[in-house]
């Protein structure tokens, strides 16, 4: 589940996204948010897949990666609360979809409504992966369980090479990202109402026990706005193996004359 711990300094200016290669004639800017202990080097590659008219953008949360000696957000709140409040500094009220993966879909979620609830700016499209609607999952306490617990619980999703973790200096680097991510995500109770009316897609994989097809299919009914569903063959990981297939449906979807009016 987690990528490398070090990366460049954060840009001047944008604490909470990442900008891997500005573009400020871009058609339309996809802010991508990562799964729990991840940060944006996730995505570091998609620039590379995407239309050149799709600027990529990623979530860069506290306590990780050039981040690193920052305290965790506490709340998928506040991290929405920040990621918004950029956004508006950013590219105020320009097309914008968010794709979320695992706990980047609760965030990519709260982000679509907060920016319309708050500040009247619609989203385009949000993408969610991996994670099934908060109305459907939610609680849960793997975040304060005992060690080996809450490392087989990880091993399980299958994100974390192992020998992370029989490795002491890098499993003491590594679980308390995780479990604070873990915190973040079993902790989120999303408000009442506020239903949504843009686009959304709900990918998940064959092989993902947990984002069955029909509870991602649940995410609809968070939205007025037309549904896709999108399929992938993997595991819960799958957009790291897909991400060819991944960003390729993402530039289709995004460049459709009217597809995400």
């Amino acid at each position: 589940m987690l990528d490398q711990m070090a990366m460049p300094g954060v840009q001047a200016g944008l604490r909470w996204i990442k900008r891997f290669a500005p573009n400020p004639t871009a058609r339309i800017r996809l802010l991508c948010l990562p799964y729990a202990g991840a940060g944006p080097s996730v995505f570091r590659g998609w620039p590379r897949l995407m239309d050149s008219r799709i600027e990529v953008m990623a979530g860069q949360l506290p306590g990780r990666e050039a981040r690193l000696r920052e305290p965790f957000a506490q709340s998928a709140q506040e991290i929405t609360q920040a990621l918004a409040g950029e956004l508006l500094r950013l590219c105020p009220h320009e097309p914008l979809a968010v794709f979320g993966h695992s706990m980047g879909s609760i965030l990519a979620y709260d982000l679509a409504r907060r920016l319309k609830e708050q500040h009247g700016w619609r989203v385009k499209a949000l993408i969610v992966s991996g994670r099934q609607p908060p109305h459907v999952v939610f609680g849960g306490d793997f975040h304060s369980r005992p060690e080996p617990e809450f490392i087989a619980e990880i091993q399980r999703l299958n994100g974390t090479p192992s020998a992370i973790f029989g490795d002491a200096e890098m499993r003491n680097l590594v679980l308390p990202v995780l479990r604070a991510d873990y915190r973040v995500i079993e902790t989120y109770e999303a408000r009442r109402g506020g239903l949504l009316d843009c686009p959304m897609v709900s990918c998940t994989s064959d092989r993902d026990e947990d984002a069955p097809r029909e509870r991602m299919n649940l995410w609809q009914s968070l939205s007025s706005g037309p549904f896709e569903a999108w399929d992938f063959i993997g595991d819960h990981f799958f957009l790291k193996d897909q991400a060819a297939d991944l960003t390729a449906r993402l530039n289709r979807y995004l460049l459709a004359p009217g597809a995400i009016a």
